[in-house]
């Protein structure tokens, strides 16, 4: 009579190749998650504020980007839903007759952020209340990850870039970026 099946030694033999191939796969595709959160999250932030840039200058009124709780008021900690709305009456707050441009989830809970402390309006010509770099970065806390949304007062928005070539993107300072 003949049994079929795996004996010990072929048993440990594919245990000990997936152990080797889990051990290089894994650090790698960390890696690659971390950067297309990253990139996502930057990504949606960008989005956002462009379209706010775009409808102040369109509708010739302010329009503000800032975190929220309750899609109403704003707040200062960046990793709540970030909204983007036209402030007819100036009051800095989501009114009921004013319209909810856009909004972004929260930040993923191992992303961190750096960013000004109040909220961002643009005027009826793009420009924007504050000139900052929002730095983003992954949970390894590694500044060489870091990537960031630069707005300047003219309202012009671009992706911080390294143009020092040290492998860290600068802010709109020309300082590296940094994760702490």
């Amino acid at each position: 009579m003949r049994h079929s099946g795996y004996t010990l030694v072929e048993l440990m033999i594919t245990v000990a190749i997936m152990s080797i191939v889990i051990g290089v796969v894994v650090p790698g595709a960390r890696g690659f998650i971390n950067h297309s959160l990253l990139a996502k999250e930057i990504n949606e932030l960008s989005a956002l504020a462009r379209l706010a840039r775009f409808k102040a200058m369109e509708e010739r009124t302010e329009v503000i980007l800032c975190p929220t709780l309750n899609y109403t008021n704003c707040v200062s900690n960046w990793t709540h839903p970030t909204m983007a709305f036209y402030d007819i009456n100036g009051n800095s707050e989501h009114d009921n007759n004013e319209a909810l441009l856009g909004a972004t989830e929260p930040l993923h809970h191992s992303v961190s952020i750096q960013a000004p402390g109040q909220a961002i309006v643009f005027d009826a010509r793009g420009g924007a209340s504050v000139t900052t770099t929002i730095s983003l970065c992954d949970d390894t806390g590694s500044a060489d990850k870091a990537v960031g949304l630069i707005i300047n007062g003219y309202g012009k928005i671009a992706i911080a870039q390294d143009y020092n070539n040290d492998g860290i993107n600068e802010n709109h300072l020309q300082s590296a970026l940094a994760c702490s």
